[in-house]
């Protein structure tokens, strides 16, 4: 189940993604991840970072 996992985030292009630029989940999730900046800017965003 570990490597289908890793293959399904890592390797395997996902239609809702950027296909025309074969994004897989793991890319996608990397380029829209918010800054730290970003974060500082949104309590909120830090309180559930901090609580989980």
């Amino acid at each position: 189940m570990d490597d289908y996992i890793e293959y399904y985030n890592t390797d395997r292009l996902h239609w809702a993604l950027d296909i025309d630029n074969y994004e897989t989940p793991l890319m996608a999730f990397r380029n829209k991840a918010a800054t730290d900046d970003i974060r500082s800017q949104n309590p909120k965003w830090m309180e559930a970072d901090i609580n989980g």
